[in-house]
């Protein structure tokens, strides 16, 4: 039997858009991480990552391994 929590939806929506910007994508994007924020919860907020068709994307799969409310759209 599995449980599922149903998420609730968050009171903030953060959209981020990048375009060739690996390095300063990996430091704005921790600094919107309850690892670097205080008297946040995860499920308050969601953070929504554009990448404008840079020449080398970022991996989705790094992004959305951040923290589970981010989100990657290319």
């Amino acid at each position: 039997m599995s449980i599922h929590r149903q998420k609730t939806k968050p009171k903030l929506s953060v959209v981020i858009a990048f375009f060739n910007m690996e390095r300063e994508a990996r430091r704005t994007l921790f600094s919107l991480s309850t690892k670097y924020q205080q008297g946040f919860n995860k499920d308050e907020y969601e953070v929504i990552v554009l990448d404008s068709g840079s020449s080398q994307p970022l991996d989705p799969n790094w992004v959305t391994s951040i923290q589970d409310n981010y989100r990657y759209q290319y």
